[in-house]
């Protein structure tokens, strides 16, 4: 327990590397500026002890026998720090972190939101390249990180015309993921990871098909609050909209992912 308490400490100062904006205190005699930022450099390695320490399985961190002994940490508990993680690297906060460090920086010595989701896909969906078989805490991961990101189109920061920017990342990745997902699921033999990667694909399509036919003005993650429209939908992620008009021909690609319903 107190190297699992140790591990989950060094996490914490790894994320501060990642997105934060720093203040420079001093005098107007002095000079310099007040805000600075981490340059590219220290948060690509922030992001890449991320890879390498959490992302790819950790397996001396959940040891079955100690488990089993009542000490320890099973995959649940890994799971769990995984999406701690994820959920605060990818929300809006971050976005607006990275926009600043972006804009703010030199081309060379920036480092975009963009390439923040690139490099975590690079490490997640590594499998799909040459369809290795996709272990269950490894699936995990994967599903931990789609979720995430269509949470965060649903619900972030939404009816903020400044965040437009925000959803159209977010759409972007979630279709590239589609498409990657979708090629390499017929050269998969192993059952398991082809029922994971159909379930993912299936999932994916069937929201961004909702957020196309809900926001076809827009097409990004983008809306009025639920307490300023006129026609009370309520839009959740955990629930369909209600008091909608029913298509003559309702389909799968009309409801919410399955995932986001209560059960």
């Amino acid at each position: 327990n107190n190297v699992n308490a140790q591990y989950t400490r060094y996490l914490g100062h790894v994320a501060n590397n990642i997105g934060l904006m720093k203040w420079n205190f001093g005098t107007v005699e002095q000079g310099g500026t007040f805000f600075s930022f981490q340059d590219r450099e220290k948060i690509r390695s922030a992001v890449q002890f991320f890879n390498r320490e959490l992302f790819t399985t950790p397996d001396w961190l959940f040891n079955a026998k100690q488990f089993l002994a009542g000490t320890g940490s099973g995959l649940i508990a890994l799971q769990k720090k995984q999406e701690v993680v994820i959920s605060a690297l990818t929300d809006a906060g971050m976005w607006n972190w990275l926009f600043f460090n972006e804009t703010s920086l030199p081309k060379g010595k920036s480092y975009s939101y963009n390439e923040l989701l690139n490099d975590f896909e690079a490490e997640f969906f590594k499998e799909l390249d040459k369809q290795q078989t996709i272990g269950m805490a490894r699936r995990n991961l994967q599903k931990t990180y789609v979720v995430q990101l269509l949470y965060n189109v649903r619900v972030g920061m939404p009816g903020m015309a400044s965040m437009m920017e925000y959803g159209h990342v977010l759409i972007a990745h979630l279709e590239k993921l589609h498409m990657q997902v979708s090629a390499a699921l017929p050269g998969y033999k192993d059952p398991e990871s082809k029922k994971h990667l159909a379930f993912i694909r299936d999932e994916l399509a069937m929201m961004l098909r909702y957020q196309k036919t809900m926001y076809p003005e827009e097409n990004t993650a983008w809306r009025v609050p639920n307490a300023q429209r006129s026609d009370k939908r309520v839009i959740s992620p955990f629930t369909e909209p209600v008091n909608e008009p029913v298509p003559a021909e309702r389909s799968c690609w009309d409801a919410t992912p399955s995932f986001f319903m209560d059960k």
